[in-house]
C-alpha cells in the first residue's frame, strides 16, 4: 500500500485512507485464511509453517504426508535434495492468494547445481503432471496454469506453483492436485518412466468442477442410485474408470 504524496490531490485524509486500506487488506487476508484452514482436518496433510526447520513468520503451510512416519519431505537418492508437496498462503503477499505445488529443499551439494537439477526434473515431469491433472479435472486446462518460480533463496526452489482460483475449493482442487503431483514425483524418483510428449490440446467448455457435493446432488436425482453406483464400481473393476481417494466421482482412464 503506497501512500506517496507526490502528485496527489489536495485535502486528502491520508490517515483515513491508510486505515481504510489496512481494513480492506485484513478482510482480504482473512478470506484466504478461512479457505486454507479447511485443511486442518484433512487426514493426509499437516500444518507445518517451516522450511529447513525454520519457522516462517508470515506463511501458512499445509504439507502432504509422504510416508507412514508422518514425514513431509521426500528425498532424492543421493540425499542432496528434498521435495515438499504443499498448499501455502503468504499473509504478506496476499495478492498471490493460495497456491500449491512442489517445493525443493537443497540438503547437500552445490546449491546452483541442485537448483539446476530441480529445474531439469520439472522439465521432464511437466507433461506427465499436465496430463494427469487434466484427466482428473475434466473442465480445467492446467497447461495454462503453471507458474515458474521467482523464489530460489534460503536453499529452497519452487520448480513450479499453481494458483488456486477464488471459485475453487482448497480440498476439492488443491489437496487432490498436490497428492497427484506427489505420486508422479515418487514414481519418477524411483526411476519409473513418465510421459515425455506434450499432451494434446484440451478444449475447456465449462467453468465448474464436479465435487463430492455435486456428485451427491446428482445421486438424489437418479431414480435408482444403487444401480448407478454398482455400474460405477463395475466400470472401475474392469479398468474403464479410475477411482480417486477422497472422491466418489470417477475419472476417465
Amino acid at each position: 500500500m503506497n501512500f506517496d504524496m507526490e502528485g496527489s490531490v489536495n485535502d486528502r485524509d491520508v490517515e483515513f485512507e491508510q486505515a481504510q486500506a489496512q481494513f480492506l487488506y485484513n478482510d482480504y487476508v482473512e478470506g484466504y485464511k478461512r479457505e486454507i484452514h479447511k485443511m486442518r482436518t484433512h487426514p493426509e496433510f499437516k500444518r507445518d509453517d517451516t522450511y529447513h526447520s525454520i519457522k516462517s513468520k508470515h506463511h501458512i503451510m499445509y504439507k502432504y504426508i509422504v510416508n507412514d512416519n508422518g514425514d513431509t519431505e521426500m528425498y532424492s537418492r543421493d540425499g542432496n535434495r528434498a521435495y515438499e508437496f504443499l498448499i501455502e498462503f503468504d499473509k504478506e503477499e496476499a495478492s498471490y492468494g493460495i497456491y500449491y505445488g512442489c517445493r525443493g529443499l537443497v540438503k547437500g551439494g552445490d546449491q546452483q547445481e541442485q537448483n539446476g537439477i530441480f529445474a531439469k526434473e520439472w522439465d521432464e515431469l511437466k507433461y506427465e503432471i499436465t496430463e494427469v491433472l487434466n484427466n482428473t479435472f475434466q473442465e480445467k486446462d492446467f497447461s495454462k496454469r503453471f507458474r515458474m518460480t521467482d523464489n530460489a533463496n534460503n536453499k529452497t526452489y519452487w520448480p513450479f506453483w499453481i494458483m488456486l482460483y477464488d471459485d475453487e475449493d482448497v480440498i476439492d482442487v488443491a489437496a487432490l492436485a498436490v497428492k497427484l503431483i506427489f505420486n508422479i514425483y515418487k514414481r519418477y524418483l524411483r526411476g519409473e518412466q513418465v510421459l515425455t510428449r506434450k499432451p494434446k490440446f484440451k478444449t475447456v467448455t465449462t467453468e465448474t468442477n464436479f465435487t463430492q457435493k455435486d456428485f451427491d446432488e446428482v445421486l438424489k436425482k437418479i431414480q435408482n442410485p444403487e444401480l448407478f453406483l454398482r455400474f460405477i464400481e463395475n466400470a472401475i473393476e474392469c479398468g474403464y474408470l479410475v477411482k480417486m481417494i477422497g472422491m466418489r466421482c470417477v475419472i476417465d482412464s
